[in-house]
């Protein structure tokens, strides 16, 4: 696991007289931005059903022992059951109360309930769940998985380094670099997806939208 603070390190030269806290910030938002948009922190995991909730016959399915401390899930990807493809559809339990809504077909609904826990349904005791749990870092992380330091530590440090650049009126405002460091940043964005979608069609679950910053 790489510690943020390497994060941090690399951002503060570009930066100098912004307060630590401040950078700090700006380092874990560019963190999340990059995990919900490039899907780079993932992890596989197996779940058979054993038992149902009541409502819409759920799965429950907690990830916790599947995914980094101090992360959460933000999505599914190339989940399977009982070993054939299926796509997912975002909806919570709570908009399910007319079971009528639910398709007939290769669809299934999944509920993200809290950091780790999803609820996937229609699902009969049996069922066998593989995938992959995407994920980001919570607010209380120090560390992040090494992939996003050895691989992408250039484009992550970059779209900090951009938050802060780009406030105005500071003592360590950059508009003209800062337009810059965006561009790296999509770039970074843009090499990261054409790598995990090479080759494979996404059956998955989006949590957050994809892009960069407001652009």
């Amino acid at each position: 696991m790489a510690l943020i603070e390497n994060f941090v390190n690399r951002t503060l030269p570009d930066v100098f007289g912004c307060p630590l806290l401040i950078v700090e910030q700006a380092v874990f938002d560019s963190l999340r931005d990059w995990a919900g948009k490039t899907w780079t922190i993932r992890a596989g995991f197996s779940v058979s059903v054993s038992s149902l909730l009541s409502t819409n016959s759920a799965a429950r399915i907690d990830l916790f022992s599947s995914i980094p401390d101090d992360h959460r899930v933000i999505a599914l990807d190339d989940v399977k059951i009982n070993g054939n493809p299926t796509e997912l559809v975002l909806r919570s339990l709570v908009q399910m109360q007319d079971e009528s809504l639910l398709r007939v077909g290769s669809f299934k609904y999944l509920d993200i309930t809290d950091d780790t826990v999803v609820r996937i349904y229609p699902s009969v005791v049996g069922d066998i769940f593989d995938g992959e749990v995407i994920c980001a870092p919570l607010e209380s992380a120090l560390e992040v998985p090494d992939i996003l330091y050895d691989e992408w530590v250039e484009p992550i440090v970059a779209g900090a380094k951009w938050r802060l650049l780009s406030m105005p009126n500071k003592a360590w405002s950059n508009p003209d670099f800062a337009r810059e460091l965006k561009t790296t940043v999509r770039h970074g964005m843009l090499a990261a997806n054409r790598r995990y979608n090479k080759n494979r069609t996404r059956r998955s679950l989006e949590v957050q939208p994809r892009g960069f910053g407001n652009g």
